[in-house]
């Protein structure tokens, strides 16, 4: 019984979701124009927002998207109204993964509204997915302030320092790691004058497929190891050799 009441429900000019282009009832489509052509901005918005409700609670956020799109621009002057329709767009882009999007509808709602506490938290999630640490700190620090006892900014606040401070120490490592390669390599240079040779470093590498991760080093008994590709134009050939110490002949 329930599920004709809904049948009826869907398919009656007055509350049907879905306009079915090929219904060339005109009554159909004046009562379905009448639910949006109201002179005040505000019942417009409201009526898609609840439209807007009703393909989210059927999870079709994509219709719900539309639906809250449909509210904002039917340009309500109810600032409170608009901020809610950014959010709730905002809400179903992040069950899409559509986690930019929903930055931006939280930022806008936060902006007509900056008490719509619903904005921060979902801001803060989204920029959390995307690893945009600073950007959900300062969803958390604003909203904290207005709203000190909120649990889930004070749960994303403390997740976000978490991968702050997991990013910084691989971010220091691979400095590390960085700077004493170049050390190393500034000694090898360093011997390799001290030995005669000279590095011309204008020069384009030579693209050998083979050479791939080969370095100019120096082993445990100070001497010298490089690559050497041997060239025989009038032959059209080469030859490559991946480690040669300098005392080779």
């Amino acid at each position: 019984m329930a599920a004709e009441s809904d049948q009826v429900l869907d398919t009656h000019p007055a509350f049907a979701t879905d306009f079915d282009a090929a219904n060339d009832d005109p009554g159909f489509a004046g009562l379905q124009a009448l639910k949006y052509e109201s002179e005040d901005p505000n019942a417009n918005a409201m009526s898609y927002k609840d439209e807007g409700n009703y393909h989210y609670g059927r999870k079709e956020f994509k219709k719900a998207i539309d639906s809250y799109t449909g509210g904002l621009r039917a340009k309500p002057t109810d600032k409170k109204l608009a901020a809610i329709l950014h959010t709730n767009r905002a809400i179903c882009h992040s069950h899409l993964q559509n986690y930019g999007s929903c930055i931006r509808d939280c930022k806008a709602a936060i902006a007509l509204n900056p008490e719509h506490m619903k904005a921060y938290t979902k801001g803060a999630q989204a920029s959390l997915a995307l690893s945009k640490i600073d950007a959900c700190l300062e969803f958390c620090e604003r909203g904290l302030e207005l709203f000190p006892d909120a649990e889930q900014l004070i749960r994303f606040q403390l997740d976000a320092l978490k991968q702050q401070v997991k990013i910084d120490r691989v971010t220091n490592s691979k400095r590390e790691t960085q700077q004493r390669e170049i050390e190393d390599q500034v000694q090898v240079y360093r011997l390799a004058h001290a030995h005669g040779i000279r590095i011309n470093f204008k020069l384009p590498p030579v693209d050998v497929p083979d050479a791939a991760g080969m370095q100019f080093y120096k082993d445990d008994s100070g001497l010298l190891h490089w690559s050497v590709l041997f060239m025989y134009p009038e032959f059209g050939q080469t030859d490559f050799m991946r480690d040669v110490v300098e005392i080779s002949k």
